[in-house]
């Protein structure tokens, strides 16, 4: 079974995705969630990747898909907490250049402290 959680405050859906494996097996229930939050009103979507330590070719196919998913919405992905490696691959195979994802590290996607439950992004 595929393993995270999904938040949402307004337009922006937060998706942390808890495998260690980001592979064809898993992409159909990875990609049914984050549908689910687009279509729950998210324009602006972060996919927290930290626990994520291998993925392969499927996989960044399947965030290009995200990518269009949001794009046709006119909304936007960014993805965060990517290991060294993941993110390299990403950049390696072009995906940053063609899609015009931006990847952010941790520090850079916070709770606002007022709400205790509302995702900003900078």
């Amino acid at each position: 079974m595929f393993q995270y959680s999904l938040e949402q405050s307004g337009e922006v859906g937060i998706v942390r995705v808890k495998e260690a494996k980001l592979t064809y097996p898993v992409l159909s229930p990875f990609f049914d969630a984050v549908r689910r939050i687009v279509e729950g009103g998210a324009r602006k979507l972060v996919i927290d990747l930290g626990a994520v330590a291998y993925m392969d070719s499927v996989a960044i196919g399947c965030l290009i898909d995200i990518h269009r998913l949001l794009e046709h919405r006119q909304g936007a992905v960014k993805f965060s907490g990517l290991q060294p490696r993941l993110e390299t691959m990403l950049f390696m195979t072009g995906v940053q250049r063609r899609c015009r994802f931006t990847v952010m590290r941790r520090r850079r996607w916070r709770r606002s402290a007022a709400s205790g439950s509302r995702a900003t992004m900078s």
